[in-house]
């Protein structure tokens, strides 16, 4: 499997919603899943970026 993951987003508030996912207790909780999978033995980055950063790479992505 994957081990080095690259989690880029142009939400600032998405980069501070795993801290917040361990204050609920469903058992579904996408955030929950994220944070746990951030706390594997994994290289993990999250970074934000720009929408156009964004754009430019889904457009390079439809064309491969």
């Amino acid at each position: 499997g994957y081990r080095k993951v690259l989690v880029e987003t142009d939400s600032k508030t998405a980069l501070s919603l795993p801290d917040q996912a361990a204050m609920t207790s469903l058992p579904l909780n996408p955030l929950k899943q994220i944070t746990d999978s951030l706390r594997k033995d994994w290289d993990t980055q999250i970074s934000h970026i720009g929408r156009e950063e964004i754009c430019a790479q889904m457009g390079l992505l439809k064309e491969a």
